[in-house]
């Protein structure tokens, strides 16, 4: 059977529905995405592959990846086996290397090229100062015709003939000397002239060999699956600020208990008033308090954006305090919500009913819930008027606000997202007030903002906009690791700090726009990593190498595992030869080597692996 033909026709359909009954959670997205790749990849792939390219959609994890490798195995049970011997990604990534061995930059080639091209243009050179006499094409004349000549035109003057037993005279040293010189400053323009040529050869071989070698770590990345993702795990930690004096105080303020609508009778009253009443019975009624219950929406535009991550652990540590929160995410739009980023979105129309007796409290900017032209609220904003207690807490700096706030203060108490500001919240609740005024100042600082400036520039801004040192010094650390992810941040800082962490200062970090998207630029990378102390970068750097070190074995035949810890131990001893051959014998993935600068120069001055 053909195998496009057999791969068109696979019930992955069906086999969708066998994931659901196997506890994966299928929405329609995972329809919709599978959907992309069958028809992008039908006929350029095996239908063993396609369980390697499915699977980052269907899994979350290293243990739901297996999972579902298991499921596709056992389902797909009666596929027959189909030749893949044109399949250039081995099973195994051990099995790779056999696949790309035979790309491997072969030296002696160049080097017999080189001296072969170097020989051509020293026999080029002696060629043409050397060049062989001509023979001549006449005869020369007898010595008896010339003896005959000489004699008709001797004259009469007597000559005198030198004895043949006498020794020639030697030769004067000084025209042998001329001689010499006169030979030397011919082959004067002659050896410059090899020396640009042996010059231009040797480049240009230089050049062909870095060309190669960049080409063969490109393709070396085709061998490998299957496509493990994985980002570098760091233990969960709380920081100082969620343990406080002032974080206990807010959550105390969150437990207070409210007025419920439900009643009960108060039973002394009651016979008081039907007393006095000559006995006709007047019930007396009391309301009964209970502890409020949150909602909070947390706009989450990107997987590792800060700001989000804050909240959320925020959010986590105020449940640890015995508060009812529930918690939704959304990117950008909220009216389409999810409880985390695998599971089935829900609109925000079928939520409000659920939890309109909740007070709600909106995490993000609210540039979703205003006209894009007039900046007046939408007209589907109305359905947050089913919540009697509503706040919106901005993650915008003060600095920023402006015509927007004003606007959605006439629907919601708008507030800075902080700690303080939930005990804020709740005084405005407390008080039933609709709306609320900022009264914190505005910063004097203004916000940081990267401008079309070079890096170095930016350094006086950043340690403008950090105020402290110890700040700054955090950022320098956080951009010795490509990504940014949200543990290894306030990991980073129990490295090179022992101070408490405060809730400013984590504002202030994580109010940058690297950590709404998870990445600082290579360019400025390289800046913060310089303005690092030396002690403090190795701190750091074997930090990481420790985090990579805990991983379990399985995860360390990955190229992309290796080559991160390779990296890192060699950033920490640059003069090691024999880590630098670790790293350039490493597969390496072209969107890798884009995002990390030190791939780059490590491509460049790192020598091939034989």
């Amino acid at each position: 059977m053909n195998k496009n033909l057999h791969t068109t026709f696979l019930p992955f359909a069906d086999f969708l529905d066998h994931l659901a009954r196997s506890g994966f959670e299928i929405t329609i997205d995972h329809h919709v995405k599978l959907h992309l790749v069958l028809n992008q990849f039908a006929k350029e792939r095996n239908p063993n592959d396609f369980k390697y390219l499915i699977a980052p959609i269907i899994a979350t994890n290293e243990k739901r990846q297996q999972a579902f490798y298991e499921a596709y195995d056992s389902y797909f049970h009666a596929l027959p086996d189909i030749e893949t011997s044109n399949i250039d990604t081995p099973s195994d990534p051990h099995d790779a290397s056999a696949v790309t061995s035979d790309k491997t930059p072969k030296k002696w080639i160049y080097l017999i090229l080189g001296c072969f091209l170097i020989t051509i243009c020293l026999l080029f050179v002696f060629y043409l100062h050397n060049p062989t006499e001509p023979e001549s094409s006449q005869t020369k004349p007898s010595v008896a015709a010339t003896e005959q000549s000489s004699q008709e035109n001797m004259p009469d003057e007597t000559v005198q003939f030198a004895d043949p037993l006498d020794p020639p005279k030697p030769t004067d040293m000084s025209e042998t000397n001329r001689d010499w010189l006169s030979r030397l400053k011919s082959y004067d323009w002659a050896l410059w002239r090899l020396g640009l040529i042996i010059f231009a050869i040797v480049y240009f071989l230089l050049q062909v060999y870095a060309w190669h070698r960049h080409s063969l770590a490109l393709q070396k990345v085709r061998g490998k699956k299957p496509p493990i993702a994985y980002p570098i795990r760091v233990q969960r930690s709380d920081p100082d600020f969620v343990k406080n004096r002032s974080f206990y105080q807010t959550a105390t303020r969150l437990r207070e208990r409210q007025i419920s609508d439900r009643v009960k009778i108060h039973v002394g009253q009651t016979i008081h008033k039907t007393i006095n009443a000559a006995g006709f019975p007047t019930f007396v009624y009391q309301p009964l308090t209970e502890p409020p219950d949150y909602l909070f929406l947390i706009n989450l535009p990107h997987h590792k954006d800060h700001y989000a991550h804050f909240i959320k652990h925020v959010s986590d540590r105020l449940n640890q305090e015995e508060i009812q929160i529930t918690t939704y995410f959304f990117r950008d739009d909220p009216q389409i919500c999810f409880k985390n980023m695998s599971s089935q979105r829900e609109m925000l129309k079928d939520i409000i009913p659920k939890y309109k007796a909740c007070r709600l409290i909106i995490m993000g900017t609210g540039d979703a819930l205003l006209d894009p032209l007039s900046g007046e609220l939408e007209q589907w904003t109305k359905m947050f008027e089913s919540f009697k207690h509503r706040a919106l807490l901005s993650s915008r700096h003060l600095s920023e606000w402006g015509m927007r706030e004003i606007n959605l203060s006439q629907l919601f108490i708008v507030l800075p997202a902080t700690i303080e500001s939930l005990d804020h919240c709740v005084s405005q609740f407390q008080m039933d007030q609709d709306q609320a005024q900022v009264f914190e100042e505005t910063s004097r600082v203004d916000m940081f903002m990267p401008v079309d400036q070079s890096p170095k520039d930016h350094i006086q801004s950043l340690q403008k906009w950090m105020g402290d040192r110890v700040i700054f010094e955090w950022l320098c650390a956080c951009a010795v690791y490509p990504e940014l992810h949200w543990n290894l941040t306030l990991y980073l800082y129990n490295c090179i700090s022992d101070q408490p962490l405060q809730e400013s200062s984590m504002l202030a970090l994580i109010r940058l726009p690297w950590f709404m998207n998870g990445h600082i630029p290579d360019p400025m990378r390289l800046e913060l990593i310089k303005c690092l102390d030396k002690d403090k970068l190795t701190v750091v750097r074997q930090a990481i190498i420790q985090l990579f070190d805990k991983h379990s074995s399985t995860l360390k035949d990955h190229d992309t595992f290796r080559l991160n810890i390779a990296i890192q131990k060699w950033m920490l001893n640059p003069e090691d030869a024999q880590l630098k051959r670790d790293i350039q014998e490493i597969a390496i993935d072209e969107q890798r080597i884009i995002q990390d600068y030190t791939v780059l120069r490590l491509l460049s001055s790192v020598p091939a692996s034989p």
